[in-house]
């Protein structure tokens, strides 16, 4: 079983934001949001271990950036999931206590049952997505999922979905940098990573099209498990762990036998993401910004948005 338990994941349901209710993920009953102006249709997600919490004046920046997720997904007519990895859970289940002072960041936040190990809890947001774009993928056009430090900007707030990649679509010579030209017919889309290394992705933001049907989810959802299956055993718990282990699959030569490559499923895309202290775009060309801890204080920023 490489699903551990239901228990581990919930969803906050923001009614009200201040009335957060976490329920197990297998209960939650979708879609909401009607789509967007051309009708397309988008599951917003974020995984983390990390609850939300009520008091958005503090310096905690997660719930920050989930209310202006939620707020771009309702502007739209999309619809948002915040999915929480409870890791109590995930101990309870595997019957193992916790290790103490383990966070997930640097300990066991996720476990691969059927391959016996764990990983850092980053490496949650490929399993989130294989669950999510199983079991919803045949209600959207696409699933995006944005890290819990990447918000949606409120000064770029007008752009859609469909906007982008009309953009991309439109203007392929200069926005795709690496993979496939045909924006609209690629499985994944990532965005830049930028000012570090541009010919290969950041997983801070990316979209996984799923285009309403079964044959095309399957199809994503076999890519997501192949990412998930890969061990690259310095990558379960040292930075820059799910990514790195991307970047493996992606410069593996072809004989190595992965479905997931540039030449027929990627689009890396040249979309501009991250803020940082020598690389500074205006906060308006931004669309969804990508705040590093190792530049700025994520908290007190992220408050200004």
């Amino acid at each position: 079983m490489l699903f551990v338990t239901t228990l581990m994941w919930s969803v906050a349901s923001q009614d009200s934001w201040f009335d957060v209710l976490y329920r197990p993920l297998s209960t939650v009953t979708l879609p909401h949001g009607e789509g967007d102006a051309n009708g397309l249709r988008v599951l917003i997600i974020t995984v983390d271990n990390r609850p939300l919490q009520a008091d958005l004046g503090s310096d905690e920046y997660v719930s920050k950036v989930a209310v202006l997720n939620k707020n771009y997904a309702d502007r739209h007519g999309y619809d948002f999931l915040y999915v929480f990895n409870d890791m109590r859970a995930l101990f309870e289940t595997l019957h193992m206590s916790q290790p103490k002072g383990n966070d997930g960041k640097t300990g066991i936040g996720v476990y691969h049952t059927e391959k016996h190990f764990g990983r850092a809890s980053p490496w949650s947001k490929v399993l989130g997505m294989w669950y999510v774009v199983q079991r919803y993928g045949h209600l959207y056009d696409y699933v995006l999922f944005v890290d819990s430090d990447l918000g949606a900007n409120p000064l770029r707030a007008r752009r859609s979905i469909s906007d982008a990649l009309m953009d991309w679509q439109q203007q392929n010579a200069t926005a795709v940098n690496r993979g496939m030209k045909d924006v609209r017919g690629a499985t994944f889309l990532f965005g830049s990573n930028f000012p570090w290394r541009n010919d290969l992705p950041c997983t801070g933001w990316w979209l996984v099209r799923t285009d309403q049907n079964q044959n095309q989810v399957a199809h994503a959802a076999a890519l997501l498990r192949e990412w998930w299956d890969t061990d690259v055993p310095s990558k379960r718990y040292v930075d820059f762990l799910e990514q790195d282990t991307l970047w493996h699959i992606l410069q593996a030569p072809v004989s190595s036998g992965f479905r997931l490559s540039f030449d027929t499923s990627v689009s890396l895309l040249t979309e501009a993401q991250f803020l940082q202290m020598h690389y500074k775009p205006a906060m308006e060309d931004i669309w969804f910004p990508h705040v590093s801890s190792y530049e700025m204080n994520r908290g007190p920023f992220i408050r200004t948005l």
